[in-house]
C-alpha cells in the first residue's frame, strides 16, 4: 500500500493512529535516521524495542517493516508513531515537554488539515499557524559513514575492528561470517562456518526468538544473495557451496526457531531455487557428481523431515542421476524412506511422484504412464492421466477418468470433484459440443468457488447473442432464490459484468452493510451518488444499532468522514443531530461523533 505523506492519517485505521500518537507524545520515538537517501529507521519504544523501516520516494511512503509482532493489519502504532514524529512540524505536535527522546524534529514541514480528527482533539486549539523551520540538509546514515571511513586511517580501521571483535561478541561473529574467505580457501565448509556464527550470534539458550529469526535470516540472506550473484556471473562452484551450507545448516533450525516472519524459510526456498537451476545449465562432470553426493547425504540425514524440502533432495538428484546405478541408488532409498512413513494421503502423495519421476527416467513414458494408471486413487496422477488422454485425443478415456474422479470426491473432497467437472468442461471444448460446454459451464459457473469470470466469458461465447440477455435473466433469476452469500456476490458480480448499474444499485440496497458499499460502490457512485449516500446511511445506522464500543464508534464515524468527502456534509450533519438524540447516553459516540 503506498501511502501519501501529507496525508498519512486518512490510510490507518484509527484506532493504531490513536495508539501511535500516545506514543509520539509520551517521547518513545527515536528521531529517524535517514539511513539511505530515502529509507528511515526508527527505534520505538514498547513492550519491548522495535525498530521501524521506512521508505519514502517523492513524499509518498513506498513500503514500511516493524520488528514488533503485530500481524492483525498492513500498518502497527510504532509504524504510526514514527509517522507522527517525521510529520510533527507540519500537523504543529510535539512530545510533552521532557518527554522528546532526541530533542529535536523532523525537517519535514508542511502545513495542512487533519482530516481523520485525531490531531484536532488534542493538538490543533492554536490560534496561529505552525512555523516553518529551514534546516540545513542532514547527512544520510550511509553518507556519515561513508565520509568517516573517508578521513580515517587504514590502522585506526583495523584498530578499530581488533577492539571490537576483542569485546563484542556478536561483532566478532558477522565478522567472521563475512570475511573468512580471505584466509581459508573456498569450500562448503567455509560458508557452513559463516552460518553457524549467523545462528549461534543469535542463539539464546538453545532458542533463537522471534527478532533473532529476523536478524539472522537478514544475514544469511546476505549469503543468499552473493550465491545467486555468483549464479549470473557463471561462478557455478561459489553458488553451490553456499546454497549446500545453508541448506546443511538450517535443516534443523526450524526445530528451534521462531520462523513466523518466514525469513530463514526465504532462504531455505531461494538457495533450492539455485540449485535446480545450475543443474539446468549442464555443469562440469565434477560438480554434477558433488550435487548429487549433496542429496543423497540429505536423504540418508533425513534432513528436513517433515517438510516439503525432505522430497526436494530426492527431486534434484533424479534431475542429476547420470547411471542407472545413481537410479538404483535413489529406488532403494526411497523404499527404505517410505516404509517407516505414515500412510497418509499428504505423505503418500510425495513418494508416488518422486516414484513416478524416477520411472520416467529409468524407463522412460510409456512405464510411466502404467505407473499413473495403477495409482489413480491420486488425484494429481488422475488429472495427469485427463491431460494425456486429452493430448493423445483419447476424448472418451478423458471424460470417462474425469467423470469417475467427480464421484469419487465428490462427497469427501468437493474441491477435487470440481477440478474434475473443469476437466470434463475441457473435453466438451475440445469435441466443440456447444450444448454440453454451456451446460457444464453453467453448473461450474454456480457451483464453483472461483473462476466464475470465466464460466461466464464461456457461456457468452457459446450463447446466441440475441438469446444471452433472457439467459443472463434466467441465470440471476435462479441466483436470486438462493440465500447463500455468494449467490448474493455472484448476482452483483454478473451486474457487473453486463454492466447494469441501475440492477446493481437495487440489488446492494437489499443488503447495504458497510462491507456490501464498500466492495461495490465505485460501479456506481459515479451515476448513483445520492443513492449510494442514503445507503451508507442506513448501513451506518444499523451498524450502531448492533454495535457499542468505542471501536465501533469510530468505523461509523470514519464512514461519515467518507459521506462528507462525497460532497454530502448536510446529510452527515442531519445524521449526527439524528444520533445524538437516539444514542443521548453512549457518551463515547458522542465524543466521537464530535470529530467528524
Amino acid at each position: 500500500m503506498k501511502i501519501p505523506l501529507n496525508a498519512f492519517e486518512q490510510h490507518i485505521d484509527e484506532t493504531i493512529l490513536k495508539r501511535g500518537l500516545s506514543y509520539f507524545k509520551k517521547g518513545l520515538v527515536e528521531e529517524p535516521e535517514e539511513i539511505s537517501p530515502g529509507e528511515f529507521e526508527s527505534i520505538v519504544e514498547g513492550t519491548d524495542t522495535y525498530t521501524v523501516r521506512l521508505t519514502i520516494k517523492n513524499e509518498i511512503l513506498t513500503d514500511y517493516s516493524c520488528t514488533c509482532p503485530y500481524d492483525f493489519g498492513p500498518i502497527c502504532k510504532h509504524i504510526a508513531a514514527v509517522l507522527f514524529y517525521m510529520q510533527q512540524d507540519a500537523l504543529d505536535i510535539h512530545p510533552k515537554p521532557g518527554n522528546d527522546r532526541s530533542q529535536s524534529n523532523s525537517g519535514r514541514v508542511r502545513s495542512r488539515p487533519d482530516p481523520t480528527g485525531i490531531i484536532a482533539g488534542e493538538f490543533a486549539k492554536n490560534a496561529h499557524p505552525p512555523k516553518k523551520h529551514a534546516r540545513p540538509k542532514k547527512l544520510t546514515v550511509s553518507e556519515q559513514i561513508h565520509a568517516i571511513l573517508e578521513k580515517m586511517t587504514e590502522a585506526d580501521l583495523k584498530t578499530f575492528i581488533s577492539e571490537n571483535c576483542d569485546k563484542d561478541r556478536t561483532f566478532r561473529q558477522y565478522f567472521l561470517s563475512r570475511y573468512l574467505y580471505l584466509i581459508v580457501p573456498e569450500s562448503r565448509d567455509l560458508y557452513a562456518r559463516q552460518v553457524k556464527a549467523i545462528l549461534k550470534a543469535n542463539t539464546d539458550q538453545g532458542y533463537i526468538g522471534y527478532h533473532e529469526s529476523d536478524r539472522a535470516g537478514s544475514r544469511i540472506n546476505d549469503l543468499v544473495r552473493q550465491a545467486e550473484n555468483a549464479l549470473t556471473k557463471g561462478q557455478l562452484k561459489t553458488a553451490i557451496y553456499i546454497s549446500e551450507a545453508v541448506l546443511w545448516e538450517l535443516r534443523e533450525v526450524f526445530n528451534y526457531a521462531d520462523d513466523s516472519n518466514g525469513y530463514l524459510s526465504d532462504c531455505v526456498s531461494v538457495v533450492w531455487d539455485i540449485l535446480f537451476a545450475i543443474s539446468e545449465t549442464s555443469p562440469e562432470p565434477g560438480m554434477e557428481k558433488e550435487l548429487f553426493e549433496f542429496c543423497i547425504q540429505g536423504i540418508n540425514d533425513h534432513a528436513f523431515e517433515g517438510w516439503d524440502w525432505e522430497w526436494t533432495f530426492f527431486e534434484l538428484a533424479i534431475k542429476l542421476a547420470k547411471t542407472e546405478k545413481d537410479l538404483n541408488l535413489l529406488e532403494s532409498l526411497l523404499e527404505s524412506t517410505s516404509q517407516f512413513k505414515p500412510k497418509e494421503p499428504f505423505v503418500r502423495g510425495p513418494i508416488q511422484e518422486i516414484q513416478h519421476a524416477l520411472i520416467q527416467k529409468k524407463s522412460g513414458s510409456e512405464e510411466a504412464e502404467k505407473y499413473l494408471e495403477q495409482n489413480l486413487e491420486n488425484p494429481d496422477f488422475r488429472k495427469k492421466a485427463v491431460e494425456l488422454a486429452l493430448n493423445k485425443g483419447d476424448y472418451d478415456r478423458a471424460l470417462t477418468l474425469a467423470r469417475e474422479g467427480v464421484r469419487m470426491y465428490e462427497k469427501d473432497a468437493p474441491g477435487w470433484a470440481m477440478s474434475f467437472r473443469q476437466k470434463e468442461l475441457a473435453v466438451y471444448q475440445r469435441l466443440g459440443e456447444k450444448g454440453k460446454i454451456i451446460s457444464q459451464a453453467r453448473l461450474l459457473l454456480l457451483s464453483a468457488n472461483d473462476g466464475h469470470e470465466t464460466y461466464y466469458k464461456i457461456l457468452k461465447a457459446n450463447i446466441p447473442q440475441q438469446e444471452w440477455a433472457d439467459y443472463v435473466d434466467q441465470l440471476l433469476n435462479e441466483l436470486m432464490k438462493r440465500s447463500h452469500w455468494t449467490s448474493f456476490n455472484l448476482v452483483a458480480h454478473i451486474l457487473i459484468w453486463e454492466e447494469r448499474w441501475e440492477n446493481l444499485l437495487l440489488h446492494i440496497s437489499k443488503e447495504p452493510t458497510l462491507n456490501t458499499l464498500d466492495r461495490y460502490q465505485e460501479y456506481i457512485v459515479k451515476d448513483y451518488s445520492k443513492e449510494l449516500a442514503l445507503l451508507y446511511r442506513k448501513a451506518i445506522f444499523d451498524f450502531l444499532l448492533n454495535h457499542a464500543q468505542r471501536t465501533y464508534y469510530q468505523t461509523a464515524c470514519k464512514y461519515m468522514r467518507k459521506l462528507r468527502k462525497m460532497g454530502e456534509g448536510e446529510l452527515v450533519d442531519s445524521m449526527v443531530t439524528d444520533l445524538r438524540k437516539m444514542y443521548s447516553t453512549r457518551y463515547a459516540l458522542l465524543e466521537e461523533m464530535n470529530k467528524v
